[in-house]
């Protein structure tokens, strides 16, 4: 489900003819988020975590459209960096535990079925409803086809792509929550 949530993400950006190499350190960066976080309660961990991996979604997606900088090398840079700004973060060592009350996440059962597959199924179809139902999933399917003539037929192309690049940050967010409170560390 780790990798399932996280390549839901890059579906949305590979859809809008971009690339997100930085997903596996969001990844990364959101365990040693909500291990980090633990003393302050589990809300705060979940949530700072998540936060931290859209942020870094958005922050993507506003280079790569703002700055008109090509994804790959955008994705890039930002990959090395949240490496950089991890191990800073953690002096190199891994951060230990995540709150107990979210442990059941990457650990618990609802009706004998994993929870995290579970999480990853019910995003699954969101995802899909979203790229097959919505405005939105038009216009990233427009985007990925022809940047230009989208544009031309008055569809928001920036702002497409930088959804497309926040989704892809929380969705590796999410793995990330799960990978944490599978193994309980960051």
């Amino acid at each position: 489900s780790v990798v399932g949530l996280t390549s839901l993400g890059m579906t949305f950006v590979i859809l809008t003819a971009g690339i997100d190499l930085s997903v596996g350190s969001i990844l990364a960066l959101t365990t040693l988020a909500i291990a980090g976080l633990k003393p302050y309660g589990p809300v705060a961990s979940l949530a700072g975590g998540l936060a931290i991996a859209l942020i870094c979604g958005w922050a993507n997606g506003v280079i790569t459209t703002k700055g008109r900088i090509q994804p790959f090398i955008v994705t890039l840079g930002m990959m090395t960096a949240l490496v950089g700004v991890g191990l800073a973060y953690s002096d190199g060592q891994p951060v230990i535990g995540v709150p107990a009350s979210v442990a059941w996440i990457g650990r618990g059962r609802l009706a004998g079925v994993p929870v995290q597959a579970l999480l990853f199924i019910v995003m699954a179809v969101a995802s899909a409803v979203i790229l097959r139902m919505t405005r939105y999933g038009r216009h990233v399917y427009a985007v990925g086809g022809n940047a230009e003539a989208a544009r031309l037929s008055g569809v928001p192309v920036d702002r497409i792509r930088l959804i497309a690049y926040c989704l892809s940050g929380l969705f590796a967010g999410l793995g990330g929550l799960v990978m944490s409170t599978q193994l309980n560390i960051g």
